[in-house]
């Protein structure tokens, strides 16, 4: 049986992005509603590794990438694994990736993605003084971590480029890095440090969040999918939901992650997003856990400690909507991890979790009103940095729809 609602805002997706959006959009009179295609712990907002990275100001475009992505079609392990696959809209995202791989758009990229990161550093500070919200923020820096001595001394090139932007490392050496960090194997040639970076425990975040808008009056209709909008020439009416409930909105923000470009089809439009399937592992108190998040270069998996247990994750395998989980995958973040820590990933997780990132071809998220549907904002395409971006993404679409 069809029913109706009615909202100013219609903010769709329920992840961080949409929550952002909401927080700021609540301290307005407007009534807001997040539908959310659930479930929670699907999303990237639920199995990320929490890190805040002021530091990961650049773009994802190099060749060294392209190639690196080319060799790993055949090794399903590698650290970024790109499945053979026959699409029209991959093929067409892969194509404006390669033309955003020279140093001038990599350069005029990352002020963009700057423009994201440094702002919601700050938010964050607020947010966290002025609300309760318990998610285990820490904020005295990430460590990018050696095997590689080579690597460790190119590293400063990179540093170079990140100092442009106001993300200045500092280099520990072998010896000092063990003392501060015993965690670490003793076969490990040093890392860097930017002291800007922060970490939280993402599912706290976002469970924090929810109950602030609740408190506030935001409506939340959950485990209800759009399956169809209404629209009347270059206007959206309403959305159409898998509970049988149409949803008349003024205003409608697409923040769907991974699923936005799905969604604009159904509106008619075109997103340049494609799905990055990342994984991650949680486990419990362990002995020798770090003290604070590692970044394994060589190998890119990323462990994050918190009070209550630690998360292995990262990994990026462009497979399409592909939802399975791969066990080769999930034990390559072991044997990754085994080699830089002496804490051990063996043993009965709480959580092993796959889900998708929102990948643009130039790392830059798509945000502001639409060019076709004036009454619709995107707030998407974030890729693996949403924690970091969503305080500033809610703040330029509060200021969009006030």
């Amino acid at each position: 049986m069809k029913s109706e609602q009615s909202t100013d805002i219609l903010i769709i997706g329920g992840g961080v992005i949409g929550l952002f959006c909401a927080y700021y959009l609540s301290e307005t009179n407007s009534r807001i509603t997040i539908l959310d295609k659930g479930p929670a712990n699907e999303a990237s907002s639920h199995g990320n590794c929490g890190l805040i990275t002021p530091s990961h100001v650049l773009p994802l475009n190099s060749w060294p990438l392209v190639f690196t992505a080319l060799k790993s079609m055949r090794k399903g392990d590698a650290p970024f694994h790109m499945k053979p696959q026959i699409s029209k809209q991959f093929l067409n995202w892969g194509m404006q990736f390669l033309r955003n791989c020279n140093h001038n758009r990599v350069i005029n990229n990352a002020r963009s993605i700057q423009e994201l990161l440094t702002p919601s550093r700050a938010y964050y500070d607020e947010l966290f003084e002025k609300e309760e919200i318990e998610c285990n923020w820490r904020q005295n820096g990430i460590y990018f971590l050696f095997k590689n001595k080579n690597e460790f001394d190119h590293f400063s090139k990179e540093n170079e480029l990140t100092s442009r932007f106001g993300q200045n490392a500092i280099r520990i050496p072998k010896q000092e890095l063990l003392e501060k960090e015993p965690a670490l194997r003793e076969d490990i040639a040093g890392a860097w440090i930017y002291s800007d970076d922060a970490w939280l425990r993402p599912n706290e975040l976002v469970s924090g969040l929810k109950k602030i808008l609740v408190g506030r009056g935001v409506e939340f209709l959950e485990s209800a999918e759009v399956v169809g909008f209404e629209k009347y020439k270059d206007r959206l009416i309403n959305a159409r939901t898998s509970k049988g409930v149409e949803i008349k909105s003024n205003q409608f923000v697409l923040a769907a992650g991974a699923w936005s470009p799905l969604l604009a089809s159904k509106m008619g439009l075109n997103l340049p997003i494609i799905p990055g399937k990342g994984y991650s592992i949680t486990m419990g108190n362990q002995q020798n856990a770090p003290t604070r998040p590692i970044i394994m270069m060589e190998r890119m998996v990323v462990a994050t400690p918190w009070s209550n247990g630690y998360r292995l994750g990262s990994t990026m395998e462009l497979a399409g909507y592909d939802s399975s989980l791969n066990l080769n995958r999930l034990n390559a973040l072991r044997r990754g991890a085994s080699e830089y820590l002496k804490t051990s990933s063996q043993g009965n997780p709480e959580e092993v979790w796959t889900g998708w990132r929102p990948l643009t071809p130039d790392s830059v998220p798509i945000i502001g009103p639409s060019k076709k549907i004036s009454n619709l904002t995107y707030a998407t395409g974030h890729g693996m940095l949403g924690m970091s971006m969503g305080p500033a993404t809610g703040k330029i679409v509060s200021d969009i729809l006030k």
